[in-house]
């Protein structure tokens, strides 16, 4: 029978670890985030970060904790394709039934609690060590409490990996719980493109997805991360994903948020060592009644000289959708010679949906070589439209020209990727096409 959160106590959770044959360290790591689980509170209105999201009808005592059993929902047609073509890790209700072939030597992907048994070292020294810490909210110490399934890949040093490592997490099923974790550890000098697929068949209503992303990127390493997300109806998605970039070292992401009911999605890249850069790109369109919460941030710690930051996020919305869009660039008193800059654009195609941009600059050195931040919103243009359906476009196909122009420099982010034809996918089902 699944357990659920309200039933589960702190020595149940670490006899189920201890079945599972886990390491007695991520046992403990597991116990201690449960305890922290518990002494924290859902956000509220008064939550500064959180007041424009309500969350209050969440029940997490219902949420299932377990996996979900049995076989998962029929992939997609086009998701089938990726898993049989022997290219990537596949993930069903985070059974791995798919796994990578013809790697570089020593380029480890796996699933991450096989590498936890496997290579306990790399998976300790990295996991919700510094990244992401269980104490941000709950949602996060939820999921460090329970994670299950996940994706781990690892890249030795001076190795570069030519083709994208791709992964697909799909979930489905009665009592899903979707909990997975990504961690990614690029050691020094080395090369990848990371493609991460997740999503899921509809599932009940305000089924918790509490997921997480880590990457490291050490001195020197390029590292090019690119996921989707296409929950099904009735996923109440919260994600935090997290980027240490090291000296020299360089990270790319393109976010896209398109599935789900309501969405949570937080990016930070934290720029840690003389000339880091990141370089942060999200892609989302909203629809029907949905409500997509994001943050996106960079931070200059003290002692990051010369590091770069730059996050473009565009998104669109329709019907009744609604979108907060909070960006922040910060760089700390310490940080010198650094640039940040930040652009928020939202295109709306009918007057029922609204978008919230908060950008926002805080600089607390003197020495900096640039940094601002932008943003804007605004309805499709009647005349574009007029002018197009003139010429005998319909409606729905003028309208996605305009959206794929629109979205163009966040299309071309994901060139190369294998997620750019999911990407305009995903926008024609949205667009009715």
């Amino acid at each position: 029978m699944p357990v659920l959160l309200g039933e589960l106590s702190r020595e149940a959770l670490v006899a189920r670890s201890r079945e599972r044959g886990e390491p007695e360290w991520l046992t403990e790591a597991r116990a201690k985030a449960w305890e922290v689980y518990q002494s924290l509170r859902l956000p509220g209105p008064h939550d500064e970060d959180w007041r424009r999201t309500d969350v209050s009808p969440v029940r997490l005592a219902e949420v299932v904790a377990d996996a979900p059993e049995g076989p998962a929902a029929p992939l997609p047609d086009r998701l089938r394709k990726v898993a049989d073509s022997g290219k990537a890790l596949v993930l069903e209700n985070g059974v791995v039934t798919a796994r990578p072939a013809g790697l570089p030597h020593g380029v480890i992907v796996t699933d991450l609690e096989t590498a936890a048994r496997e290579h306990p070292d790399l998976v300790r020294e990295h996991l919700m060590s510094r990244v992401i810490r269980p104490d941000e909210h709950i949602f996060v110490a939820l999921h460090a409490a329970i994670w299950r399934g996940g994706v781990f890949i690892h890249v030795p040093a001076g190795v570069r990996v030519e083709e994208p490592i791709q992964t697909v997490e799909w979930a489905g099923g009665a009592g899903a719980g979707l909990f997975g974790h990504t961690l990614v550890v690029v050691e020094p000098g080395a090369e990848v493109t990371v493609a991460q697929y997740v999503g899921s068949a509809p599932v009940p209503d305000r089924t918790v997805q509490a997921g997480a992303v880590e990457i490291w990127a050490k001195p020197g390493a390029q590292v090019r991360y690119a996921s989707v997300q296409n929950w099904g109806t009735g996923v109440w998605s919260f994600t935090t994903r997290r980027a240490l970039v090291q000296k020299d070292a360089r990270v790319d992401w393109l976010i896209g948020d398109f599935g789900g009911s309501l969405v949570r999605s937080e990016q930070r890249t934290v720029l840690d060592e003389p000339g880091a850069q990141g370089n942060l790109k999200l892609v989302f369109f909203g629809s029907g009644d949905q409500h997509i919460d994001l943050v996106a941030e960079d931070l200059h710690v003290p002692g990051s000289h010369r590091s770069a930051g730059d996050i473009l996020g565009r998104g669109v919305l329709a019907g009744s959708a609604r979108a907060v869009f909070r960006g922040v660039g910060h760089i700390m008193r310490g940080a010198k010679g650094c640039e940040c800059f930040l652009r928020e654009n939202a295109l709306l195609l009918n007057r029922g949906c609204r978008v919230d941009s908060i950008p926002s600059l805080f600089i607390d050195d003197d020495d900096v070589v640039r940094g601002g931040h932008a943003a804007t919103s605004g309805r499709v243009d009647d005349e574009e439209l007029f002018y197009l359906r003139s010429r005998g476009i319909p409606e729905n196909r003028a309208k996605r020209l305009i959206v794929m122009g629109f979205l163009q420099p966040l299309l071309e982010a994901a060139q190369g990727t294998g997620l750019r034809s999911e990407i305009e996918s995903l926008i024609d089902g949205k667009l009715g096409l």
